[in-house]
């Protein structure tokens, strides 16, 4: 069912902080100075504003990585907010990609309202973008479909790429761990947060 997340934003919603580098805040919070970055993301139907652990552990990750000059690909991209992060800490290529035509129109939204650069948004998935090339792939999704798309991540990776995985249960590491090794993957760092968990793995 899908459901305003507008009215659930303005009736509870925070701004949060990322590592003290990037704030994720609404249209009618003031600026927070003393973040590097202000990320406004008006969610609408999408989901990602930063609330939840496993979108929390991604932007970790985009705020201790090396995005400047590099390609990435933001799959499943929600809000957008995953992309505006990766082109304000400098990629200079992102696609960001969804199946859901209400998750297209909102991160098309965000990027305008962040005024983001490099940024195409595009709906669909792998398919559309195969015969591409990433150092980056940002997935915060789900269990079946990171098991389902390992082999394809492996093959848009470029050498010493790397893939952020998220949405997945503590109790499913492993089994992504094995998918992730068996197409070639090494599996790197893992982050938790209560009962959820992100992998980084690189292609060697």
């Amino acid at each position: 069912i899908q459901r305003n997340w507008n009215a659930d934003w303005e009736s509870s919603y925070d701004p949060i902080f990322i590592n003290k580098e990037v704030a994720i805040r609404a249209t009618f919070h003031e600026s927070i100075t003393s973040a590097a970055h202000n990320i406004i993301i008006v969610p609408k139907m999408s989901f990602g504003t930063g609330h939840h652990a496993t979108t929390r552990m991604m932007m970790e990750f985009i705020s201790e990585i090396n995005c400047n000059n590099k390609s990435v690909l933001d799959y499943g991209c929600g809000t957008g907010v995953l992309a505006i992060y990766s082109a304000y800490k400098g990629a200079n290529h992102i696609d960001a990609i969804d199946i859901d035509e209400w998750c297209v129109e909102n991160t098309l939204e965000n990027i305008e309202l962040n005024k983001a650069a490099n940024i195409k948004v595009l709906q669909g998935d792998l398919d559309i973008i195969s015969n591409n090339k990433y150092d980056i792939i940002l997935a915060n999704i789900n269990l079946y479909i990171l098991l389902k798309q390992m082999p394809v991540f492996y093959n848009i990776l470029n050498s010493n790429g790397e893939i952020f995985a998220s949405g997945i249960l503590n109790t499913d590491v492993e089994t992504l761990q094995k998918s992730g090794e068996s197409v070639g993957f090494t599996m790197q760092i893992t982050k938790r947060i209560e009962n959820w968990c992100a992998l980084q793995f690189i292609k060697k």
